[in-house]
């Protein structure tokens, strides 16, 4: 999760004499052994499916009891769960982008809870157990991102040479499309957008930062992937749901998240969600009023596609 090897070595220890949390990690590995066949041996592939099918219906039924009863003893699994069940999320072969802040619906009903509740949930958990989980075999999560939050203040990023680097003067650009004198937001959303655009900053700096592998960051070992997942976690609430709302200056921020996205596609349950997703806000957006705002996104996100249209 954080990009050392805790997943590979102490996750597995308390996963032994905790078996929802063994059925979790069996569901996430055969989920990726379908992606690695699903192209080449179907049969294989569905077998793998009913696999992992298997596994989440039985992890998730447990965890919901464990949770209810979180102690010293079990909280190790309960988090290392709890952060697996937004993962788990985005491996399933029919995720899309979308999910992650729009609802599926059928029938009238939401059918599937969006992604970044998934994701907030998880660290809830987490923070329930925290005094636990900072002696426990699990403190290795937790340790690189207090170093990260004491390390890189805003005050501290300001000084540093990204900081200032072209996404920075893009992202500045991003927020006249709700301080225009004619917006119809309230005081309080404007500022509610002011906060997730300062994060977003934040996230685009750090998430540099560490696929650069600066000096600056050389004691902490955490993967730029999870520090885009950071965002999902730090935005406010109220953003939240005016992305829900298809609020149009919202949904031009998460066409801008789509491009964290679309830079760390190298991994196999990302590939292709940041296209998705600019997708579904696109299609939000529907009118060309937008369309400045969007350019960014869809230059880094749809690339050579989008260049031969315009062409």
């Amino acid at each position: 999760m954080t990009g050392t090897d805790i997943w590979r070595t102490v996750i597995v220890t308390p996963a032994f004499k905790h078996p929802f949390l063994l059925s979790a990690l069996f569901s996430l590995s055969a989920l990726h052994l379908f992606s690695l066949h699903s192209s080449q041996n179907k049969t294989r592939s569905q077998e793998y499916i009913q696999i992992a099918i298997k596994h989440r219906l039985r992890f998730i039924s447990k965890f919901r009891v464990e949770i209810q009863n979180l102690t010293p003893e079990n909280s190790d699994a309960c988090c290392a769960c709890a952060l697996q069940l937004a993962l788990h999320a985005w491996t399933i072969p029919d995720g899309q982008g979308a999910d992650l802040f729009f609802p599926r619906i059928k029938n009238g009903k939401e059918s599937q809870v969006p992604w970044y509740k998934l994701h907030r949930g998880g660290v809830e958990v987490l923070k329930s157990a925290i005094y636990w989980l900072k002696r426990g075999e699990l403190g290795d999560l937790i340790r690189p991102w207090i170093l990260i939050f004491s390390k890189l203040q805003p005050q501290v990023l300001s000084s540093t040479m990204d900081y200032q680097g072209a996404d920075q003067g893009k992202l500045e650009s991003i927020a006249s499309c709700w301080n225009q004198e004619e917006s119809a937001l309230c005081i309080e959303d404007k500022l509610t957008h002011d906060e997730t655009l300062n994060a977003l900053r934040y996230v685009f700096t750090l998430s540099s930062l560490l696929s650069s592998e600066s000096s600056f960051l050389s004691e902490i070992s955490i993967s730029s992937c999870f520090a885009t997942f950071l965002w999902i976690i730090i935005i406010p609430p109220r953003f939240c749901e005016m992305v829900e709302e298809r609020c149009p200056q919202a949904l031009v921020i998460v066409a801008v998240y789509c491009v964290l996205l679309k830079r760390v596609k190298e991994l196999w349950w990302i590939k292709g969600k940041a296209e998705n997703l600019l997708m579904a806000v696109k299609r939000g957006l529907s009118s060309g009023e937008w369309d400045e705002w969007l350019k960014w996104s869809v230059e880094e996100v749809e690339g050579a596609k989008w260049l031969a249209r315009e062409s």
